[in-house]
C-alpha cells in the first residue's frame, strides 16, 4: 500500500518538472536584454518608465499651441475691401513690416498744342485755318490765346515755336503768368525767323516753376503786322521738368 502511494508521488514529481522549468524559461525572457543592453520589451507591448526610449517629434508633426476662446484675430477686412486691424500690436506689427520710403526722380515732360486751337482774345481778331494744324490772321489786328495747365510745382524749361514764315515781319509767342489781381509777368518769348518756309525756333531758358495755388498760365499768338497766310503759327510745344512718383520700397 505504502509503495504505492510512494510510485504515484514520484509521477507527480515527474511529471512537475517540464512544468517548472517552461515556468523558469518564460520568467527569464521577460529580463532579455537588448542590442544596447537595455530591457527589451516583448513585442506589442509599451513601456512608459524611465527606461523606455523616448521617440524623438518630427519637424511639423508638433501640435499647434490652442487657440483661446475670444483673442481678437489681429486683422479683418472692411466693407470697402481695406485691411482693418482688431488691436494696436497687431496695427503696429503691421506698420513696421510696410514701412515705406517715397522716391521721386525729375523727369522731362511735354505740352504741345496746335496754334488752330487758340481763340481770339479780342472781338476784332480773326483767323483763317492754314492746313495741318496751323492758323494766320485775317485781321489788321488782334491776338490768339490759349491757357496754359501744367502740374503745380513743374518747372518750364523752355519754348518751341513750329511756323511757317515767308514774311519780313516776325512774328512771336508769349508765355505769361496772371495773378487774378491787375498783375501780370512775361516769363518767355520766342520769335519766328523770317526766313521762308517751315522752322523752329526756341526761347531763350525758362527756369520757372509753375505755382497754381497763386497764378494763372496764358500763351499768346502774335502775328505782328501780318494778316495773311504768309505767316502761320503751327504748333507750341512746352518743355517742362516734373518730379515723379517711382513705386514705394519697403525698408
Amino acid at each position: 500500500m505504502f509503495a504505492k502511494i510512494i510510485r504515484k508521488l514520484g509521477w507527480v514529481v515527474f511529471l512537475s518538472i517540464p512544468v517548472l522549468i517552461l515556468a523558469f524559461s518564460l520568467s527569464k525572457a521577460g529580463d532579455a536584454q537588448g542590442p544596447e543592453g537595455t530591457p527589451d520589451p516583448a513585442l506589442g507591448s509599451s513601456q512608459t518608465g524611465s527606461g523606455a526610449e523616448q521617440l524623438p517629434i518630427e519637424p511639423g508633426s508638433t501640435p499647434p499651441a490652442p487657440v483661446q476662446s475670444g483673442s481678437p484675430s489681429g486683422t479683418y477686412i472692411g466693407p470697402e475691401g481695406e485691411l482693418l486691424y482688431s488691436n494696436p500690436e497687431a496695427l503696429q506689427a503691421q506698420q513696421v513690416l510696410t514701412s515705406t520710403t517715397p522716391v521721386t526722380e525729375t523727369v522731362g515732360a511735354y505740352f504741345n498744342i496746335s496754334a488752330s486751337n487758340f481763340i481770339p482774345r479780342e472781338g476784332i481778331a480773326t483767323r483763317a485755318y492754314g492746313g495741318a494744324g496751323c492758323a494766320y490772321r485775317t485781321s489788321s489786328s488782334g491776338f490768339f490765346t490759349s491757357d496754359l495747365q501744367l502740374p503745380k510745382g513743374a518747372k518750364i524749361i523752355t519754348i518751341r515755336a513750329q511756323y511757317y514764315d515767308s514774311s519780313p515781319v516776325d512774328g512771336n509767342i508769349f508765355l505769361y503768368s496772371f495773378d487774378g489781381t491787375g498783375n501780370y509777368q512775361q516769363l518767355a518769348q520766342a520769335s519766328t525767323s523770317g526766313a521762308s518756309g517751315y522752322e523752329t525756333t526756341y526761347s531763350p531758358p525758362v527756369n520757372y516753376t509753375v505755382d497754381n495755388e497763386n497764378e494763372s498760365l496764358a500763351l499768346i499768338l502774335d502775328y505782328a503786322t501780318v494778316n495773311d497766310s504768309s505767316l502761320r503759327f503751327c504748333n507750341i510745344r512746352i518743355t517742362y521738368t516734373r518730379e515723379a512718383s517711382l513705386p514705394m520700397v519697403s525698408k
